[in-house]
């Protein structure tokens, strides 16, 4: 059964020219035995002035609004230590269309600017062609649409002799989105030797409520393994059960379900997962700025908690694992813990105050859920983004909902960006799907 490790992102609001917290550095470190903390390295987070656009970075535990460059310096040498430099171009529509990645050499003390990894696209945003750190094209994505959403993708790796290996994906919709999703890949020798389908099916209300994902071993064996989701919905929308069965022996076995309660502002308060063996509660608690101050995980009898520190304008500090000792809360030794440096002092809450739109849990493994703040009765246009910026779907909600269920199992693990529009306002969110 899939876990959450629930981490938090704050709106990424494009072109919002007001003063806004941006982090500039991360602290990672670890409790000691006398329960201090010790701290070996720091990302530092750089700007580029005038710059509204998202930056994204994979473990961010943070607000990122406009991000060029990140750097990971050594604190206990004063230095730069195993750094990558990446620096972002966007195009006149403010889409991310090149990333340059530069590796620090330690011995010429400086970073090798021919080792360059870049993606870029063309005018629709529809190709995309990946390159190593040489500048030697390895790959290329090109995408297929039928008006705003794509049908189909097509996926050409590329070696020394040509382009040798060629896998692709296939869309289908219905009234209420996608409807299916087949996934082609290939063996070195460009054959399909196996494939993966993912069918959706939707409730009354135009919610996802079965996935059924198939593994197909083509074209010896058949079937191989298939696996099947569900989701149950309270009356506004969110969901309170998310099941996974696994068909063994040609019946539905269960391989346990996530239960979820909600608080009265609409947050996750509980979520208890439940496997053949055991039980694992996680209890949420918020902050005023409305982000995660305390998340405790109860297992097997053992409680530990995740707390967050906030300054006075809701901007997180810290944040450090704790397990409880009757009725005292002691650092756990060599826990990861997690300080944050902002160049601003705008509350974070002033920022959230202008979201369209919140979603949860992120990361996420299965589902996640989107909470329209304003009149749901109007016409919203959502899409999903990879962290290149590439387009992954796009689709208008069909049920005059404030809550939406997005299902995300069948993403990649990694970073994406969830973009809402409502004719006269567009905002993202970033968020993790998590494996």
């Amino acid at each position: 059964m899939k876990k959450y490790l629930i981490l938090s992102f704050a709106c990424l609001c494009a072109g919002n020219a007001m003063a806004q917290t941006r982090l500039i550095g991360v602290s990672n470190g670890s409790i000691t035995h006398g329960g201090s903390y010790a701290f070996s390295d720091t990302l530092a987070i750089l700007y580029r002035a005038g710059n509204t656009n998202a930056g994204t970075a994979a473990e961010f535990d943070a607000d990122i609004i406009g991000c060029d460059t990140l750097q990971r310096w050594d604190t206990r040498l004063g230095r730069l230590n195993h750094a990558n430099r990446e620096i972002y171009h966007y195009d006149a529509m403010g889409r991310r269309d090149t990333i340059y990645k530069q590796i620090y050499d330690h011995t010429a003390a400086d970073f090798k600017t021919n080792r360059t990894l870049s993606v870029t696209y063309n005018a629709n945003g529809d190709t995309g062609v990946f390159y190593d750190y040489y500048g030697v094209v390895v790959a290329r994505d090109t995408y297929e649409y039928n008006g705003t959403v794509p049908v189909q993708v097509l996926h050409q790796q590329y070696d020394d002799t040509g382009w040798v290996v060629t896998g692709k994906e296939i869309f289908t919709y219905g009234v209420n989105g996608l409807e299916r999703k087949e996934t082609y890949r290939p063996d070195i020798n460009g054959i399909v030797n196996l494939y993966w389908i993912h069918d959706y099916h939707y409730n009354a209300a135009g919610l996802p409520d079965t996935v059924i994902h198939r593994v197909v071993d083509a074209p010896v064996r058949g079937d191989t393994g298939i696996n099947r989701y569900m989701y149950t919905y309270d009356a506004a929308g969110r969901v309170i059960k998310s099941e996974t069965d696994a068909l063994i022996l040609g019946v539905y076995t269960s391989a346990g379900y996530i239960a979820y309660t909600y608080d009265v502002s609409g947050q996750i308060k509980t979520d208890t997962v439940h496997q053949r063996t055991s039980t694992q509660v996680k209890v949420y608690s918020y902050h005023t700025s409305g982000e995660i101050d305390t998340l405790k995980v109860i297992h097997d009898g053992q409680v530990q908690a995740r707390i967050f520190s906030y300054d006075a304008d809701g901007n997180r500090t810290q944040s450090a694992w704790y397990e409880q000792n009757g009725m005292v809360w002691e650092p756990i030794y060599s826990s990861a813990v997690r300080r944050y440096y902002y160049n601003t002092t705008t509350s974070v809450a002033a920022i959230k105050k202008q979201a369209l739109f919140s979603l949860y849990p992120n990361p996420a493994s299965d589902m996640l859920t989107v909470k329209l703040s304003n009149d749901a009765g109007k016409p919203y246009g959502m899409a999903i983004y990879d962290a290149t910026g590439k387009c992954i779907s796009k689709w208008q909600p069909q049920a005059a909902s404030s809550i939406h269920v997005i299902p995300v199992h069948h993403l990649a693990a990694g970073t994406y960006i969830l973009t809402v529009s409502n004719g006269a306002e567009r905002q993202s969110q970033q968020f993790v799907v998590a494996r």
